[in-house]
């Protein structure tokens, strides 16, 4: 008499965390998106003759620092080892599969998501947070030399902000400082880092040869910018959403709360430039939704959708006023990461201190000053004054000691810039960047090897 298997019933437990963990595998490959989507916003924004470096980058920069990543960034950010820094336990990812789900969330966050499915999510807010740092070489700077100078911030700058900001026993967590999804590790980290990188490289040159900020160049393709900011968008409204490593309807909310201040951001902007030139810029509009997202990425989780519109107002007015701020501080930052990013997300830290609210946060917090809670405007400060200092310092450290190796200079020189960056670093060139879009391959060459230039040696 045949006997059937005992058929296993799941618990309320196990269905939730293999429904988190299938969200959250979800969520990492519509994160994935940003990758292209930064490459494309850039290379959009600068000169052609520029544009393919830019976009080669971005994917350049995902594979080497998934690598880190794996090396040793994940277990630096990530493992328990007191307040400053986690440890080596799980560099390489070693050990057998079991092993690592048993070292879990279960163990660095309280939920059922094994260490695989939040490595591969978590890899991608590293990967962000190097592009638009190493966006600073647009126009001026060398490729290779990018990745060395993107491997090493992920590891000194990166990888510690990450533990002090979201680590249980780091200590800017430990403070009281709230930040969900990277409004410090993330957005203020890289655009100050952008600026520290702009500064060491300094300014690009014109067709003269001169030394200028190139303030009147104009973005030589906005449909890139325009398709670039798209999957930015698409794929951020999973970077903030997924950072609750859960499905609730608190993961709803979030994803609302993004929405809804990436469209206020884009408003602001459009309705500047509207007011100042009289016509609505493409560009402009993308940057203005760029920074809704990021005023919200520290407080998405804490806030309710009200006052998210209220953060992405006072964010996108702050940014707009200070549109000319490369210019007024001298540092030819190519892609104003610095005002978009940096300053966008000082804002959005100190709107957290605000708008922080309990009820909508779920969760044991005590709020911000809607809540009486005045003191947590100086945690927010002091959090941001330790990821500008920590970023900026050590950034402009790391160019001079890169830039003086051997071989590994961080500029191309005044004749390769005058061609442009995708002559010295690539081997194929773009003459109409509309036509290589749609796959009109006539206008993309392969250049034949120069001579002369193989000549040269690296410098």
């Amino acid at each position: 008499m045949d006997s059937e298997a005992p058929v296993e019933t799941l618990t309320a437990a196990q269905i939730k965390s293999y429904v988190d963990t299938a969200y959250i595998l979800v969520c990492a490959v519509g994160v994935s998106l940003i990758t292209p989507g930064i490459g494309m916003l850039y290379a959009g924004m600068i000169r052609r003759k520029n544009a393919l470096t830019i976009v080669a980058q971005s994917v350049l920069t995902t594979c080497v620092i998934c690598l880190q990543w794996w090396i040793w960034g994940y277990s630096l950010g990530n493992v328990p080892n007191g307040k400053m820094l986690g440890n080596l336990s799980l560099a390489f990812m070693m050990g057998s599969p079991t092993s690592h789900d048993e070292l879990s969330l279960d163990q660095l966050e309280e939920e059922g998501i094994p260490t695989s499915v939040h490595f591969i999510f978590s890899a991608f807010f590293v990967v962000c947070t190097v592009q638009i740092f190493a966006g600073a070489i647009a126009e001026r700077g060398r490729l290779i030399s990018s990745q060395i100078v993107g491997f090493i911030f992920a590891t000194v700058v990166y990888c510690p902000l990450s533990y002090w900001f979201w680590a249980e026993d780091g200590w800017l967590n430990a403070m009281g400082v709230l930040d969900f999804a990277g409004g410090g590790p993330v957005h203020i980290a890289s655009g100050t880092g952008a600026l520290a990188y702009a500064l060491y490289l300094g300014k690009r040159i014109d067709d003269n040869g001169e030394a200028s900020m190139l303030a009147r160049a104009k973005p030589h393709n906005p449909t890139l910018v325009l398709l670039g900011t798209l999957l930015i968008w698409y794929g951020w409204l999973f970077f903030n959403s997924g950072t609750l490593l859960a499905v609730s309807s608190r993961t709803g909310y979030i994803m609302l709360n993004t929405q809804l201040s990436a469209c206020t951001g884009g408003i602001i902007f459009a309705a500047v430039d509207k007011w100042r030139y009289g016509r609505v810029s493409l560009v402009g509009l993308c940057e203005g939704v760029i920074c809704g997202l990021v005023a919200i990425t520290p407080s998405c989780g804490y806030i309710s959708p009200w006052f998210s519109v209220v953060g992405a107002i006072i964010t996108a007015g702050v940014c707009c006023s200070l549109s000319n701020i490369n210019q007024w501080i001298g540092i030819d930052d190519t892609i104003r990461s610095f005002n978009i990013h940096a300053i966008g997300g000082i804002m959005g830290s100190i709107c957290t201190a605000f708008f922080a609210d309990p009820a909508w946060a779920q969760e044991d917090i005590p709020g911000g000053w809607i809540k009486h809670n005045w003191v947590q405007l100086g945690h927010e400060l002091a959090a941001v004054t330790t990821c500008v200092a920590w970023s900026f310092v050590l950034t402009y450290i790391i160019c001079f000691v890169v830039d003086h190796i051997p071989g590994l200079k961080l500029r191309v020189t005044a004749e390769e810039e005058m061609l442009g960056t995708d002559v010295k670093d690539l081997s194929e060139k773009v003459e109409n960047m509309e036509d290589s879009l749609w796959g009109n391959s006539p206008s993309m060459s392969r250049e034949p090897t120069v001579a002369k230039r193989d000549a040269e040696p690296m410098v």
